[in-house]
């Protein structure tokens, strides 16, 4: 979930094959406004609402995600996604692959949030099921990700295989990610 100060935007995740409902459009999230905020809207009401995440796929889950209400800012860092960003659903397709994202957004101006998306530098492994924070440093903060796995476990029935373990453990030891070094 990503949020600022009046609204809330579910992101990523997996959904359920069903006939009971249909599924968002693979460029949609679903967002939640409680408060109107920036000029006047005559037609607003509280409520859901589908909003369109372009240029992004909303097929990635077990990211970390953090929000920064103060500067109307939320970030998504890393997490699984499908073969080539495909669909992904609980059982199949899996989220059986690795994403090497930051996805970043502005929710200054309601109801025109502006997406953006990253690749992370080489030396910073994506990950799963990891933790996010952003400290209020400089000019635009900081963003620390912590913990996570590149395989998580509850992705593979059969268990992990030994080279997935070693990449697993590998992650887990400090990194040094100073460019001079």
């Amino acid at each position: 979930m990503l949020a600022n100060d009046f609204q809330f935007i579910l992101y990523g995740g997996l959904l359920r094959k069903t006939d009971s409902q249909f599924a968002p459009h693979a460029d949609d999230a679903l967002q939640y406004e409680r408060y109107q905020y920036g000029p006047f809207k005559a037609t607003f009401q509280p409520g859901f609402i589908q909003v369109p995440t372009t240029p992004l796929t909303r097929y990635v889950t077990h990211g970390a995600a953090v929000s920064v209400p103060s500067e109307n800012r939320a970030f998504y860092f890393s997490g699984t996604r499908g073969q080539n960003w495909g669909e992904i659903l609980y059982p199949e397709p899996k989220a059986n692959v690795t994403a090497n994202t930051l996805i970043s957004v502005d929710m200054s101006a309601m109801r025109a949030a502006k997406w953006s998306n990253a690749t992370l530098p080489s030396n910073v492994p994506g990950r799963a099921n990891a933790e996010l924070v952003w400290i209020p440093v400089s000019l635009s903060g900081a963003l620390v990700a912590i913990g996570g796995v590149a395989n998580p476990e509850d992705l593979y029935a059969a268990g992990l295989t030994p080279a997935q373990e070693r990449e697993n453990v590998s992650q887990l030891e400090p990194q040094d990610l100073r460019s001079d070094r």
